[in-house]
């Protein structure tokens, strides 16, 4: 008995430690399939969580630019803060992503001026009910995109909540 719950035990971690669920690159997928360009970003998840708190104080201002048909506003940034203090570094499978995607190490990417800025990296994609959250942090932008599963097509852009834009001349 004791050897079957100790291997038991070992399934149950090596499935949290496995990465991404197949519903997360269905999220993943859809923030980059369909858009004609190439993309790279860096080959890990990353766990930054204070931007849950920037989406606290847009909400306290009313500056969320989403309609949420099944729940209040409220409530959903309540289920998010729970759901992203779980979140942790993943390693992505670039065999489950999109061709036009490509995973790098880099943690800068050089630019034509011959300086450096940070590689494009995401959060792993959080899942509450049909609603799901990424964390995109680029050289000039932070941004929590937010999608909605449609039972026809799958996982679909529903809007952008800027934290962070620089514009450039």
């Amino acid at each position: 008995m004791l050897i079957i719950s100790l291997c038991f035990a070992k399934v149950k971690a090596q499935e949290i430690d496995n990465g991404l669920s197949e519903e997360q690159y269905k999220v993943i997928e859809s923030l980059f399939s369909n858009r004609g360009i190439d993309f790279t970003i860096y080959y890990q998840t990353i766990d930054f969580k204070s931007w849950i708190e920037l989406i606290d104080l847009r909400f306290k201002q009313n500056t969320i630019p989403c309609s949420f048909e099944e729940s209040s506003l409220q409530e959903i940034v309540g289920e998010l803060k729970v759901a992203a203090s779980g979140i942790s570094i993943k390693t992505i499978e670039q065999d489950r992503l999109p061709s036009n995607v490509e995973l790098t190490q880099n943690l800068l990417k050089k630019n034509n001026s011959r300086s450096y800025y940070p590689t494009r990296s995401i959060s792993e994609p959080i899942i509450i009910n049909d609603y799901a959250y990424i964390f995109d942090k680029q050289n000039n932008a932070e941004t929590l995109i937010l999608f909605k599963r449609d039972k026809l097509n799958g996982w679909a852009i529903k809007c952008f909540i800027e934290f962070y834009l620089v514009i450039t001349d």
